[in-house]
């Protein structure tokens, strides 16, 4: 699975002396594995991903941002769903995005998604 393109926004911290993270641009490259003996889509799953982040601070005079290494993990249950191949994922997913030195951020975050394909024909 290639993410061409995510983006996350965050809200400014209450905080002051929290360091203002205003969004982040991740391009990963991931493969799920999914733990089915009969080869559906319905199981437990796992998905490595790496790949290239942004992360842009929002400091009071200027936008500050660094580029660098983004690795996840995340883990869940597949439930597939019709005749070809859909299903959805309900999962967990950890990710450590470290851009710069003084540009990083690490999430943790539960997941619900629907996975469909416009051309896809399920194979048997």
């Amino acid at each position: 699975m290639l993410e061409v393109l995510e983006l996350g926004f965050f809200p400014k911290p209450k905080n002051p002396e929290e360091i203002p993270i205003l969004a982040v641009l991740y391009a990963k490259v991931s493969y799920r594995h999914i733990f089915s003996a009969d080869k559906s889509k319905t199981s437990f799953y796992l998905e490595p991903s790496l790949g290239w982040c942004r992360v842009v601070i929002d400091a009071d005079v200027e936008k500050l941002y660094g580029d660098g290494f983004a690795a996840a993990l995340e883990g869940g249950y597949s439930l597939e769903v019709g005749q070809r191949g859909n299903h959805f994922i309900f999962g967990l997913k950890y990710e450590n995005d470290m851009a710069s030195k003084n540009a990083g951020i690490q999430t943790l975050s539960l997941r619900v998604a629907y996975s469909f394909g416009f051309f896809r024909k399920k194979s048997f």
